[in-house]
């Protein structure tokens, strides 16, 4: 799928992998889906002969927002080492992955999966995907479609039929404009289908435009968990309201407690950006902490805010 105009995009994909031995009726397949957000993250770099190179890489994960905060760290990674197919490359990626599930309190790595391929290879990858190997190391940064049928071919097994179907939606868009780094997150926002939509302007100063497009990134991630996050703590409070012996259920308590500690970091990542940059934001600037619906007499207290990393920084 081909987006006009967007410098970069996130789908999130859906795969069907329908397996029906040989003779049997079309109800006895087996079917395993696999579901995945997917950015092509293209960049250009200098080359010893004083041109310029695109350097491409592929970013897989189970979630919109670790996979618009790997993206961002694909992006440091390249602007720093030239690609990604090299250690220093691929050490530095996995250090910035391991602190952001470190500092990450209601972080999942086991569930919040994800992969990055360089050349069609896997060169960081928390969890293993045959399947998704198979399909990335066709498609060498294209469109997954394009490699569909290909797939399916190799993926045939004596005595079976094997079945590759595709389904994609469009989850992200970054585009460039005069101003800025224009973004759209076309997602279910606090638990509603709906965009939110912000243009980050261009540091002129500095004249870098991957490093804002990094910022950019970084903060539509911190929108999008906010918003997923304000919609769990509001469904985790309204059950104990509905039953309040929940209250004294330890497991939901402390789940309360991380989200808060964490929908209040997120906060923090956007107001950092919003004051020491100029960030409009349609329809309007998020207030996480304000659309939190607090339960009487629970003790919650926001943190200070660890500092933010480096590339969140605008000056």
């Amino acid at each position: 799928m081909a987006f006009p105009g967007v410098s970069m995009a996130i789908t999130r994909e859906m795969l069907r992998v329908k397996t029906l031995p040989n003779g049997a009726p079309a109800d006895a397949a087996q079917i395993e889906k696999i579901g995945s957000n997917r950015m092509v993250v293209s960049l250009s770099t200098k080359n010893i002969e004083g041109g310029t190179t695109v350097k491409t890489s592929v970013v897989r994960g189970r979630s919109l927002p670790m996979t618009l905060v790997v993206a961002a760290m694909i992006c440091e990674q390249i602007q720093k080492w030239g690609a990604m197919n090299n250690d220093n490359a691929i050490k530095g990626l996995t250090d910035a992955y391991e602190d952001e599930v470190r500092n990450n309190p209601v972080a999942d790595p086991e569930n919040d999966w994800i992969t990055v391929y360089t050349g069609g290879e896997p060169v960081f990858a928390s969890r293993k995907s045959a399947v998704l190997d198979l399909i990335e190391n066709l498609a060498r940064g294209r469109n997954v479609d394009a490699i569909i049928e290909a797939a399916s071919s190799r993926m045939q097994k004596p005595g079976h039929q094997v079945t590759l179907e595709f389904d994609e939606q469009l989850a992200f868009t970054l585009s460039e404009t005069d101003h800025g780094a224009k973004t759209a997150i076309l997602d279910r926002m606090f638990g509603k289908a709906g965009a939110m939509r912000f243009v980050l302007a261009w540091d002129k100063m500095k004249g870098d435009r991957t490093r804002d497009k990094i910022i950019a990134l970084r903060c539509a991630s911190a929108i999008a968990e906010g918003s997923a996050l304000v919609s769990e703590f509001n469904r985790l409070t309204g059950k104990i309201q509905t039953d309040s012996s929940l209250k004294s259920d330890p497991n939901i308590i402390d789940r309360i407690k991380k989200i808060f500690a964490r929908v209040n970091a997120m906060q923090a990542r956007i107001d950092i950006i919003s004051r020491q940059r100029e960030l409009d934001v349609t329809p309007r600037k998020p207030n996480f902490m304000g659309m939190l619906e607090y339960i009487p007499g629970m003790n919650l207290k926001a943190p200070t805010p660890a500092p933010a990393p480096a590339a969140q920084q605008a000056t």
